[in-house]
């Protein structure tokens, strides 16, 4: 580094702090498309899922009152009903297991 100028030392620290510029840009690049692949990930499985989850536990809560009504009540078709809503969870539940293996 002693045998050149400072003109020569000028373009030798210009060129190093524009091949790191470059090197941040291609680093940038690689991460925006690793993110991008993950919230297609999450977007295309995850997402779903939760709505899934979201929807299969307020049917059971709903089962559950159901199934309190009809003990109370004693009454076989809201029994038969909550059955049915019960069947529905487990479809939600179906649905939620299906988005989690789609990736």
């Amino acid at each position: 580094m002693a045998k050149f100028g400072i003109k020569a030392k000028i373009w030798l620290s210009m060129a190093i702090f524009g091949a790191g510029y470059v090197a941040l840009l291609v680093l940038l690049q690689w991460t925006t498309s690793q993110t991008q692949a993950h919230l297609l990930v999450a977007s295309g499985s995850l997402f779903p899922a939760a709505l899934s989850t979201q929807e299969a536990s307020a049917s059971f809560q709903k089962v559950s009152k159901r199934y309190n009504d009809a003990v109370l009540t004693q009454d076989k078709k809201a029994l038969a009903l909550a059955d049915e809503d019960a069947a529905g969870v487990e479809a939600a539940l179906g649905s939620v297991r299906e988005n989690i293996r789609r990736p």
